[in-house]
């Protein structure tokens, strides 16, 4: 085996597979059947081995990714696409990454889940597409609440068609990510995110101007012939075109109505295939913009020297070097100096320069456009954008929220972007901040460029935020009267669950905002989650106040239990570190191929070893009272085996107790 970074090996896999046939002991050791794992393609195979090249020999499907990137990027156009979507591995790599997710176990419009799901499901599906008989179900279509009050519909597809577009959405991917996405489009990409998104507006200089830009129900207003024409572009392949129209034409179920809507525009949200789909739409107005970047760059300097600051500066700096030579001033020209270092510090150095700037960024459907240039340039702009969307991409931009605001804006009218307020700092006269150095022995003043944009928390809003959650009560934001209260929704937990629960929200909170310029304000946040951990420990065990808690639990409410104690985490430094977190891997790279081990439904049954009829087992989470099976799981801390079809039934009528856990594999094996 590899020892830390030394690896070593050719890719092979070493463990043989132990197969028993039907009717044979273990302890005969003439009916065991001992075949090579090197010649089992299709069986569980576990690399110990870092050499990646040769174990994508296992994986064709994989293999046929990489290939199809390299072609697209010799070529710009791709063929026999379909072909990917009838291999196994692809189907067996697509479900042990929508097993992992938490909507895992969701129902469709049906009962159907991923428990159940097995080869004979994979080969029937790949059957269907074959044939061409292969159809999308309609999703269930549910409504979660938005901030501003209103509702945001979501499509749930059925499980079988959840690993489908996923399949679809890793071609898609291998083709459009890195050979035509740009480096301003941030939202639903491998590697990329609304961090990435802050950092480079982090990096923007001199803004005078910001367009807010924000795009009318987008994702149930994309023209889907507008989008096949877009993607037929790249992908010559007339059945993986078929497909796409199977998948945003099946339409949607009404719940509440019980009726089936057609979709005649829009890709659901909530679909696997919808997120890269809205980026191939939206990337036409990346290139557009992108295109206007090129033409700001060459438009000429943003600014220009400003003739009578240059002119005192010469005067003033002739005094000085007669001072230097050591040439005694005459009063005359003492009194002449002092004038004009006060009459240089009132007049700009320099001034708006013929040119301009434009800086650019999208996160979904939301953007942002930075203009170093006047207010008009700024409105000709955003005309131009809506001009361009209405005419070629068939979208409407919307009038509420996509505006014009001043860089130097402050207090509620800071521009506010992925959950951040970014303005252009300024001092309260509008001067520029100046500092002094000493040189040769004088003091020699100059200013700071106030170019840089400043990335902060709104801290209002975050409040607002854990008041709608009831974490705290607001009576008057403005005068400080707010109230830490108890989320009354956890009350029914351990208080273990309670302390992870708190944790994880303070961490989330604190890990997004790692970049902030006034992180210090986060003091207040935890101030009030923390006394909110108090008071719902205090509501749950019928406590008369917090004091009471602190003097039970400690000032750290730590809960002790008999392996190991928990404990609020309270963070001891505040300071601005300007940092911005890493994203996650790009995955066709990072999960794809480097993959030691193919998903666990060409295993055996975990229970009886059969290799017969394999489904996987899954549950929602491993809740910590359970009882029966449950027990099993949480003994071998998954949410998905695979069992046969008999052992399966067992368990779901609740009858199989037959299994020792000492007799179960580990997580690690």
């Amino acid at each position: 085996m590899p020892k830390g970074k030394n690896s070593y090996g050719v890719g092979r896999p070493i463990v043989p597979a132990l197969l028993l046939s039907k009717g044979s002991k273990i302890g005969n050791t003439s009916s065991r059947e001992y075949r090579s794992l090197i010649t089992i393609k299709r069986e569980v195979v576990r690399f110990y081995s870092s050499d990646n090249k040769n174990s994508l020999d296992t994986y064709p499907g994989l293999l046929a990714l990489s290939e199809l990137r390299l072609e697209f990027q010799q070529h710009k156009q791709v063929k026999n696409v379909y072909n990917l979507l009838l291999n196994e591995d692809l189907f067996i790599t697509a479900h042990k990454k929508i097993s992992k997710n938490k909507g895992a176990m969701t129902k469709g419009i049906d009962s159907e889940t991923l428990d159940e799901y097995s080869m004979n499901i994979i080969r029937d599906t790949i059957l269907q597409l074959k044939n061409h008989s292969f159809q999308f179900k309609p999703s269930r279509r549910e409504y979660i609440p938005k901030a501003n009050g209103k509702w945001r519909p979501l499509g749930i597809p059925s499980p079988r068609d959840k690993v489908v577009q996923h399949i679809m959405v890793m071609i898609l991917e291998a083709i459009f990510e890195n050979s035509i996405f740009l480096e301003c489009s941030h939202g639903f990409r491998p590697n990329k995110g609304c961090h990435t998104a802050l950092k480079s507006v982090s990096r923007w200089m001199a803004i005078d101007w910001f367009i807010e830009g924000d795009i009318k129900s987008y994702f149930d207003t994309i023209d889907h012939q507008t989008l096949a024409n877009l993607i037929f572009s790249k992908i010559k392949d007339q059945q993986f075109l078929d497909l796409y129209w199977k998948a945003v034409r099946a339409g949607y179920v009404e719940m509440k109505l019980n009726k089936k809507i057609d979709s005649l525009v829009g890709t659901p949200q909530g679909s696997i295939i919808s997120p890269i789909l809205a980026n191939i739409y939206l990337h036409e107005l990346d290139e557009l913009m992108t295109e206007k970047i090129k033409e700001s760059n060459s438009s000429g300097n943003t600014s220009k020297p400003f003739k009578p600051y240059l002119q005192l500066h010469s005067k003033i700096h002739n005094l000085y070097r007669k001072k230097n030579k050591g040439i005694t001033l005459t009063p005359l020209q003492e009194s002449n100096l002092k004038t004009w270092i006060t009459e240089r510090g009132s007049l700009p150095s320099s001034i708006k320069g013929p040119g301009y700037r434009l800086y650019y960024v999208r996160y979904a459907d939301d953007f942002l456009i930075g203009v170093n240039g006047t207010q008009q340039l700024t409105l000709t702009i955003k005309e131009e954008i809506n001009k361009f969307l209405y005419e070629k991409l068939k979208l409407t931009m919307s009038l509420d929220k996509t505006k014009i605001t001043s860089s130097s804006s402050k207090d509620d009218k800071k521009v506010l972007f992925l959950g951040t307020e970014i303005y252009r700092p300024t001092s309260r006269n509008h001067n520029q901040p100046i500092i002094q150095n000493t040189v040769k022995n004088r003091i020699v003043s100059r200013r700071i460029p106030a170019t840089k944009l400043a990335l902060l928390i709104p801290v209002k809003k975050l409040v607002e935020k854990l008041a709608n959650q009831q974490f705290c009560l607001i009576k008057d934001y403005h005068q400080g009267q707010i109230t830490p209260m108890g989320k009354p929704s956890w009350i029914n937990l351990d208080l273990k669950e309670i302390l992870f629960k708190y944790n994880s929200t303070l961490q989330g909170i604190f890990n997004y905002y790692s970049f902030a310029s006034n992180r210090c304000r986060l003091q207040f946040i935890q101030f009030i989650l923390y006394h909110s951990c108090a008071k719902l420990f205090g509501r749950k065990l019928k406590l008369n106040s917090r004091k009471v808690v602190f003097s039970k639990f400690g000032s750290k409410l730590i809960v002790k239990t008999k392996t190991k104690n928990y404990s609020f985490k309270l963070y001891k430094s505040f300071k601005a570190t300007g940092k911005f977190l890493i994203n996650p891997s790009y995955p066709l790279d990072s999960v794809y191929y480097g993959l030691r081990t193919k998903s666990t439904l060409g295993s055996c049954c975990t229970i009886c070893s059969s290799i017969d009829n394999i489904e996987m087992h899954h549950v929602k989470a491993l809740k910590s009272k359970t009882s029966g099976f449950m027990n099993v799981m949480r003994a071998m801390n998954r949410k998905q085996i695979p069992v046969c079809k008999s052992c399966h039934v067992k368990i779901h009528a609740g009858i199989y107790y037959g299994i020792s856990l000492k007799k179960l594999p580990s997580k690690k094996d």
